[in-house]
């Protein structure tokens, strides 16, 4: 395994700690050498800002799978792309002729590929009363009691392949494996609730699912596990249509316990409950909910729309926030899927990843070694060495958009996904975690003592099987001691 070392500078002209830098130039060569990694690969790159060298490397030319950490190389380029106050809008829409309060014609929900249309966390800007009752509304403004069609849902914005054709079977029926739509709803996301029972090892009751989801059947195989144990379940496609298998534990517990499962037709289920919506406020509709496809995809055979009304999302920079903050795979791949759209007009996960990287060769980025597969970090097939990753980092304090770039990472030992204390109070660290099946990471930037910015990333991979947990504590102490420098 190659590694390298390089003291003591840090900046043109500036000392660095060249102790603090031993000491974890040795934690990181401990780690490359345990037992953990005997048969996993290592990769580590830390570079100055100030001057681009490398100030600590192991393998850093080796190819790995990024995990979570490539949300940061998309949200960068998107929001230097698109603009940080890029807002996603949808549109309510209507065909047909308005007379007499009477529709003839059909009323449409046209996406542009809004991931946080209808979700609760944003609260009263995107949740589904929000929505539905500025849409409702607006029906009311223009006089529309009766619509003689139906609510059409449209979400040809973008391609109508939303799952990734290399992510792992048993993610795609849970929500962190959602696929995106033209027109997402709730972050295509159901939350499944439970009862345990009184004793480890027995069958958990399923007690319902909000959203309702009546297409859907569910087979529960889901057991009690210890208190305190966490949610270790896992809902896979059973290979039957519309039944899905849950499988696992959650922890005993006095209370419901719920889990977080996939919407596989968010665009159905979207325009039907609006449909609902309507028919419960004394708004007559003649038809049930459907999809829109078109007749060709190419211009002028879709029939003349009207705009009822615009919903826009919460600006890009909050997006992004969001989506490195709680590691978000439905956001992230909505902005790969936007920026390929602003850049080529396609958003297939092929031709949106090619222009990912495309856009990183623009900016100078040296790309040998970089496959991508989605904007998420979902797919294990995906790669970047270590290299790429803190090249990607250091060019973006070039960008204008750098200051909300790095706002969206969050802080080391306080916020998202690294909140741990594990981290200790490495407030002088932002950092973005990576998971996902054999691989562990953490990429983002230190602010040193001698006042360099410096971009870093440790990524294991393939560590000894079932030491997970291991890996991340060592990863953590590593992380705790760049807090230090």
């Amino acid at each position: 395994m190659a590694f390298c070392v390089l003291l003591p500078c840090f900046a043109r002209g500036q000392t660095a700690d060249s102790l603090a830098l031993s000491r974890l130039a040795y934690a990181i060569r401990e780690l490359q050498n345990s037992s953990l990694m005997r048969h996993g690969t290592l990769g580590v790159s830390i570079t100055s800002g100030a001057t681009t060298e490398t100030l600590i490397g192991v393998n850093t030319d080796q190819s790995l799978p990024p995990a979570s950490t490539l949300k940061l190389v998309t949200t960068a380029a998107a929001l230097e792309v698109l603009g940080e106050n890029f807002t996603f809008e949808t549109y309510l829409e209507h065909d047909g002729v308005l007379s007499d309060g009477v529709l003839k014609g059909n009323l449409y929900i046209r996406g542009t590929g809004d991931p946080s249309l209808g979700s609760p966390r944003f609260r009263d800007r995107t949740d589904s009363a929000t929505v539905f009752n500025s849409w409702l509304q607006a029906i009311r403004n223009a006089g529309i009691r009766t619509i003689q069609g139906r609510v059409f849902a449209d979400a040809t914005y973008f391609d109508p392949l939303g799952i990734g054709d290399s992510w792992e079977w048993g993610d795609v029926a849970n929500a962190y494996g959602a696929g995106i739509s033209g027109l997402n709803w709730n972050e295509n996301a159901c939350r499944i609730y439970f009862r345990t029972g009184a004793r480890t090892g027995d069958a958990a009751r399923l007690l319902r699912i909000e959203p309702a989801l009546p297409d859907t059947r569910y087979v529960n195989l889901v057991t009690t596990g210890p208190p305190g144990s966490g949610d270790k379940t896992l809902i896979r496609p059973s290979g039957h249509a519309h039944m899905l298998v849950i499988d696992g534990t959650i922890p005993r517990s006095k209370r419901e316990y719920s889990i977080r499962g996939a919407i596989f037709n968010p665009e159905l289920l979207l325009a039907g409950f609006f449909t609902e919506l309507l028919i419960g406020n004394d708004i007559r509709v003649g038809d049930k909910a459907a999809v829109w496809i078109p007749s060709g995809m190419e211009s002028g055979t879709a029939p003349a729309r009207k705009t009822l009304s615009i919903h826009r999302s919460p600006p890009l920079s909050e997006l992004c926030r969001q989506t490195n903050w709680w590691s978000i795979n439905l956001y992230a791949e909505a902005m790969l899927k936007m920026t390929a759209k602003k850049m080529t007009g396609k958003t297939d996960f092929k031709s949106a990843t090619e222009a990912l990287i495309s856009f990183w060769v623009l900016k100078g980025v040296n790309v040998s070694g970089m496959l991508l597969r989605d904007g998420s970090g979902l797919s294990g097939t995906a790669l970047m060495t270590p290299r790429n990753v803190t090249d990607i980092l250091n060019t973006v304090t070039r960008f204008s958009s750098f200051p909300r770039f790095y706002e969206s990472i969050p802080v080391a030992g306080e916020s998202g996904t690294v909140r741990s204390k594990s981290f200790g109070r490495s407030l002088n660290i932002r950092a973005k975690s990576g998971s996902i099946e054999g691989t562990r990471a953490y990429a983002g930037y230190i602010n040193t003592r001698s006042g360099d910015r410096l971009s870093f990333v440790i990524n294991a991979h393939r560590y000894l099987p079932d030491s997970s947990g291991k890996v991340v504590q060592q990863l953590m102490g590593v992380v705790r001691l760049m807090g230090e420098l």
